[in-house]
């Protein structure tokens, strides 16, 4: 049973966490009005160049991002044994 929900929480908070990531980088991608880099609360690294001719921007990855899935992860598991427990 165990194997079970290790299974689920880690498929379904690999997936929240990408919804979140989405998000995390949609908001602050918006909120760029200048050159320089960002790094997102979820560890998304934006480096922007602003010309008048152009915009570039980069996109790269911190630490910071493993450190959060597998808190993600984790809370995911715990959710569902207390799920299941409760269940019984």
């Amino acid at each position: 049973m165990n194997k079970e929900i290790l299974k689920k929480s880690f498929v379904n908070g690999s997936f929240l966490f990408i919804a979140l990531l989405i998000v995390d980088f949609i908001i602050e991608l918006f909120q760029i009005n200048e050159s320089g880099t960002v790094v997102t609360f979820l560890g998304i690294k934006i480096i922007t160049h602003m010309t008048s001719k152009e915009l570039t921007t980069s996109i790269g990855i911190t630490i910071g991002i493993l450190f959060w899935y597998v808190i993600t992860i984790i809370i995911c598991y715990g959710g569902s044994l207390i799920v299941s427990r409760t269940k019984k």
